[in-house]
């Protein structure tokens, strides 16, 4: 949540996002809130993962690596929506005071 609202700094340092998961093991986050953060490092252009490859499935694995390699076109569409590759994603919800949060932090 901190990382959407410095966003407006990318222009003057490197804004980085929490790292990035693909792992099931040992990971409590829903595969929506690994989206999100996907989608944040993305548009950050800042890509770290914390996954040792060895607790990685295939197909967790296979994604990492095609994670790693893509480099989607971002396009800001508002405060917090943004287009990768032309898929719309949209941060407010996830930083809205007041509303029921998509990427709860408790």
């Amino acid at each position: 949540v901190n990382t959407v609202h410095r966003l407006w700094q990318s222009a003057l340092l490197e804004v980085d996002p929490d790292v990035v998961y693909f792992r099931s093991r040992l990971n409590l986050l829903t595969d929506q809130q690994q989206g999100l953060l996907r989608d944040l490092a993305d548009v950050c252009g800042f890509r770290a993962v914390s996954d040792p490859p060895g607790w990685l499935r295939p197909e967790e694995l296979q994604a990492m690596k095609a994670y790693l390699t893509g480099r989607p076109e971002v396009r800001r569409l508002g405060r917090y929506r943004f287009a990768l590759d032309g898929r719309e994603v949209d941060f407010g919800a996830a930083v809205a005071p007041g509303d029921e949060q998509r990427y709860p932090i408790a």
